[in-house]
């Protein structure tokens, strides 16, 4: 999982095929291990857009899942999500929405009704029906919809709507409810509103469910993370830096006193504060905080934790955005350096990091530099291994 989260992934892949044959030879074919090896090999596919294997992989998983945990157990709606999601990424709407909700009829047999995994379900629905609307909102010189279509409309927009208070509502009476899920309800909830220009309606939203938080965990607890973040990027979307500043800072602060200094939640959300900086034009500020992240991601490096090459690229496009081109090739530089040491030579996904430390390049005027990545980049590509 390692090498699939950093994108490594003809490594993962090799890693996820051994751990399938081993299951395979210790379990057996029909093992619900085996069906998730499949399922992780199908994530990577999916993930690089291999649709047609991941598809396959995810139809294997299930299968296995139906005839050894029985077709109505709790672990078959997660196979059926996963090939919702296939189809959603092909575009296939309509393939991803009966896929999502065989999910949620199977989880509403299986599971009570505050089950977390019920949210889970109401928020694919919904996400994918959201997407589905953005869509198809008529352009401001299209003929007016008839009353027949804007009555059709209104009623999806009161399912989607209906679906992400659910997933809430879950959330509001379960502590223990993925941060991830609250995560992505409260995102697609405060979008449809803001779609349907109700931002009062989105900012009540975000401080219910901060105030439902605080109630549960205390004033300073690591779980208001999330919600504080997304209050503070809502009033700096709408033109209230003072409170964007204040929410952003105040995470700084719970990350920092739950962790400690030298912590990916402090990164995150020093991360933050460095690009709402950027957007008011407070550029020292902004360059200052996207420092202090990359200082204490070196310090997390030096101690054997990922992440420094990512925290690296956002400090180069920092400088990059403004034109410094020359500082953000140095620093792109050492993030091409890790890539080198950490990939297989001839791993593609290395070519198009030296694509983008050749464009790097030509922005800073190093003209003979950018070619020779350039070149490494297609040397790759045509099956050689780069010249050092």
């Amino acid at each position: 999982a390692v090498y699939f989260s950093r994108s490594f992934f003809g490594k993962a892949e090799e890693n996820f095929l051994k751990a399938l044959a081993i299951d395979q030879a210790r379990f057996g074919a029909e093992h619900p291990f085996v069906a998730a090896d499949l399922s992780n090999l199908a994530a990577i596919y999916l993930s690089q857009a291999k649709y047609d294997q991941a598809e396959s992989s995810y139809r294997q998983a299930l299968r296995i899942d139906e005839r050894s945990l029985g077709k109505e157990h709790p672990q078959v709606a997660r196979d059926l999500d996963d090939l919702g999601r296939v189809h959603e990424a092909r575009g296939d709407d309509q393939g991803a929405e009966d896929f999502f909700r065989r999910a949620l009829q199977l989880r509403e047999k299986a599971l009570p009704a505050d089950h977390t995994d019920m949210a889970y379900s109401f928020n694919n629905l919904g996400a994918l029906m959201l997407q589905r609307l953005k869509k198809n909102m008529p352009a401001a010189n299209d003929p007016p919809l008839g009353i027949s279509e804007l009555i059709f409309r209104q009623s999806q927009w009161l399912q989607v709507e209906s679906l992400f208070q659910k997933a809430l509502i879950i959330a509001e009476f379960t502590p223990d409810a993925s941060q991830a899920a609250i995560s992505f309800s409260l995102n697609y909830l405060s979008w449809l509103y803001e779609m349907q220009g109700r931002q009062a309606d989105a900012e009540k939203l975000l401080k219910r469910m901060l105030g439902v938080y605080e109630r549960t965990f205390g004033t300073d607890h690591p779980d208001l993370l999330p919600i504080i973040t997304e209050l503070a990027a809502f009033h700096a979307n709408h033109g209230q830096p003072e409170p964007a500043e204040s929410c952003y800072q105040r995470a700084l602060q719970i990350a920092k006193k739950t962790f400690g200094v030298f912590h990916m939640a402090v990164i995150r959300a020093l991360e933050s504060l460095a690009q709402f900086y950027e957007g008011q034009g407070r550029l020292p500020e902004a360059e200052r905080h996207f420092l202090q992240a990359l200082a204490i991601s070196e310090r997390l490096a030096a101690a054997g934790q990922e992440g420094l090459a990512v925290e690296l690229e956002m400090v180069a496009d920092f400088y990059r955005r403004q034109k410094n081109f020359a500082m953000a090739a140095s620093i792109f530089r050492r993030v091409t350096h890790i890539y080198e040491k950490e990939m297989d030579a001839g791993n593609i996904s290395l070519a198009t990091v030296f694509d983008y430390m050749a464009e790097f390049c030509k922005a800073a005027g190093l003209k003979r530099e950018a070619k020779a990545w350039m070149q490494k980049a297609k040397d790759i590509r045509q099956g050689q291994t780069p010249a050092k």
